[in-house]
């Protein structure tokens, strides 16, 4: 009798398919018309990096050079310093200065008269600003009062060139001070020769000279006035020592002016 093998179809093997992976194997190349368009984003991308680098090394380096240049343009605007030949006063009354100087044509302001920025000294001492002739008592009155070290590197220049402080005290015998930035000796030696030759002090006779201990650059010297002797003294230090406005040269200085007797 013959025997039958069942088989169970569900165990028999089931024939395996295999994707076709020959397209896998193909360069991966875009079309031609694609090439286009991505060397065109690349080309556009390196020419706006481009002019953001432009653009920021001008902020970075240009505009400090055009800083400059306008605040150099803004000190040789033509504006005159005409320092006070202070002999000239030593015998005048403080409002008799103040007169003189009005008369000679001069704006002038009175430090006194803006609170917590005078230093003249004792009370009834005098404490005057000449202005450059192209700025207004008003103006300078309210920067006066904010501080010149609050300016921009322009606006100091403008305040700065063209001015000069004066200040009279009289405790017992008369002291006279003149301040101002000059901003073209550009050495100390030649700031203190102006200032001698513009006092006339020349004719005088020189004392001790040298660098005293807060690094101020002196001359002294004495001068007969209508027979009194009275002591002279010039002194120079960097403007950038009195003033830390950015933009100022720094080659200026800041040169002070003494008469005592």
């Amino acid at each position: 009798m013959a025997r039958h093998v069942k088989t169970d179809s569900a165990s028999a093997p089931s024939p395996i398919r295999y994707m076709d992976g020959s397209s896998l194997q193909r360069p991966f190349d875009l079309p031609h018309r694609n090439n286009y368009v991505l060397i065109g984003l690349i080309a556009a991308a390196a020419f706006f990096g481009i002019l953001i680098g432009l653009h920021l090394y001008d902020v970075l380096i240009n505009s400090q050079v055009r800083q400059e240049a306008t605040v150099e343009q803004t000190i040789n605007r033509g504006v005159t310093l005409d320092l006070p030949v202070l002999d000239t006063y030593v015998s005048s009354a403080n409002s008799d200065i103040s007169a003189a100087l009005t008369a000679a044509g001069y704006a002038i302001i009175d430090m006194n008269t803006i609170p917590g920025v005078s230093n003249a000294g004792a009370s009834g001492s005098l404490d005057l600003v000449k202005l450059p002739s192209d700025v207004t008592v008003a103006d300078a009155a309210i920067t006066y009062a904010k501080g010149i070290s609050s300016l921009s590197g322009e606006d100091a220049a403008r305040y700065l060139s063209g001015s000069w402080r004066l200040t009279v005290d009289r405790p017992s015998s008369v002291d006279m001070k003149v301040k101002y930035a000059d901003f073209t000796s550009k050495a100390a030696t030649t700031a203190i020769q102006s200032a001698i030759t513009t006092e006339g002090w020349d004719k005088g006779t020189l004392g001790d000279s040298g660098i005293d201990a807060s690094g101020n650059t002196y001359q002294n010297g004495t001068i007969t006035i209508d027979g009194a002797i009275y002591n002279w003294s010039v002194s120079v230090c960097p403007l950038s020592a009195v003033y830390s406005n950015s933009g100022l040269p720094s080659d200026a200085l800041y040169v002070g002016i003494r008469l005592a007797g």
